[in-house]
């Protein structure tokens, strides 16, 4: 058994910002009121962290860049008889790499819409001035009910599937993006995660969101 980085710190702070501020998103949603000020703030951060996760996809650790996701139907075959190829479980699995994309498709959908929204009530997105009231209100719709619900799936899919994996395969998916580290069977390429890729990667990350809130409140 090899202990691995895989995931570099970027990668990791990226992962806890986005499920508190997706959280706490849903949450002052259910509020309302005045927390509406606070919901629409948070949307502004995840639109800047989804910016930022589309160039680390790119530019990041090893292991967080789209390419070495094991998104191919083959893949995804060895993986459900239960003989992937090393790189194929290092990072994401083949599930896990579909359930990301999901995720990361479901959100980008979410706060698109929210920023078209508008419930002609209390409050409207930034940009719901430049497209048709037609337009504003089947976003407004999605955003409100079947983008919500979808989200809310997901998350409970990922829950139950680090629960999963936790429990049953003895594998801490969680220390992991805690840490950057995992215990796999053979080693693999490791993710650069020194001094100059974390100021790069924070760097970014931090201006990203910042320019993102600046730009839409």
């Amino acid at each position: 058994m090899k202990i691995v980085k895989i995931w570099d710190l970027p990668t990791r702070v990226f992962h806890w910002l986005l499920a508190l501020t997706v959280v706490f998103a849903i949450i002052t949603a259910k509020l309302g009121g005045n927390w509406m000020e606070w919901h629409m703030r948070l949307g502004y951060a995840v639109v800047g962290l989804l910016a930022f996760r589309l160039i680390w996809g790119v530019a990041g650790g090893h292991w967080a860049r789209f390419k070495h996701w094991p998104l191919s139907w083959h893949a995804m075959r060895r993986y459900l008889r239960g003989t992937p190829l090393a790189g194929e479980v290092a990072g994401h699995s083949a599930t896990g790499s579909w359930a990301s994309v999901a995720m990361l498709v479901t959100l980008t959908a979410q706060v698109g819409t929210g920023l078209i929204a508008d419930d002609e009530i209390a409050s409207a997105g930034p940009l719901a001035h430049w497209v048709g009231s037609a337009a504003s209100s089947l976003a407004t719709g999605y955003h409100h009910e079947v983008g919500q619900l979808v989200l809310l799936v997901l998350i409970a899919m990922h829950l139950s599937a680090v629960a999963f994996y936790t429990v049953v395969k003895k594998q801490d998916l969680l220390m992991a993006m805690v840490r950057g580290y995992k215990v796999l069977p053979a080693a693999v390429t490791e993710s650069a995660d020194d001094v100059r890729a974390r100021v790069v990667g924070l760097g970014l990350l931090v201006v990203l969101i910042s320019a993102a809130v600046w730009v839409l409140y």
